[in-house]
């Protein structure tokens, strides 16, 4: 018995050593309320301020949670209430390029993008095919509802590449396009009325 909980317990010390040692994670800078984090292993936790975002895990918050993620570059992204997203990738390439990918499955997502990133770099929220990319310092907001199969960009500033795989429709600061099945359905900028 005592033998198999030291084996036990030497792999878990395994595990944690690896988990803690991934290079590919993002931390929660912040949390409030009730977030929840569905790890790759098949572990579900509570998050904490502190707590690193391993690559594959999806992350929920409740109607009245909150977080703040913060990536290896130093970028930010707010979680809202009643979001869903996973968690695909942190990591830099063989050519010094970083890549940062937020798969949006519901609710909103706010993205803060800090300095120049290098050539080939991109911090993307995507929603299935759409992609919404910064290749720059840029701040944006992308909010998805699957029911309505809707999803709004608004840039608050810098530059965002929208569309399929970084390419696409560059919007600029105080620009907003709404997409209906993927398909764009209008834009409009900063202070002109319309629905949101």
């Amino acid at each position: 018995m005592k033998r198999t909980i030291l084996s036990l317990l030497l792999v878990l010390l395994a595990v944690s050593r690896a988990l803690a040692s991934d290079p590919e994670q993002a931390v929660f800078s912040s949390v409030e309320g009730a977030v929840n984090v569905d790890q790759p292993t098949g572990v579900q936790v509570r998050a904490r301020k502190g707590d690193a975002l391993r690559r594959k895990s999806m992350v929920a918050t409740s109607n009245r949670g909150t977080a703040l993620l913060k990536t290896t570059d130093g970028s930010e992204t707010r979680i809202h209430p009643a979001t869903a997203f996973v968690f695909e990738a942190d990591h830099e390439g063989s050519q010094g390029d970083r890549q940062v990918l937020l798969q949006l499955r519901l609710g909103r997502l706010v993205a803060k993008v800090k300095g120049d990133l290098p050539d080939g770099s991109a911090y993307v929220i995507a929603v299935g095919a759409l992609r919404f990319a910064a290749l720059e310092k840029a701040e944006f907001s992308v909010h998805y509802n699957p029911r309505k199969e809707r999803v709004v960009l608004e840039v608050l500033d810098g530059e965002v590449i929208a569309g399929p795989k970084r390419q696409g429709r560059t919007f600029g600061r105080g620009e907003r396009a709404t997409y209906v099945k993927g398909v764009l359905q209008r834009t409009r900028k900063a202070g002109e009325s319309g629905a949101p």
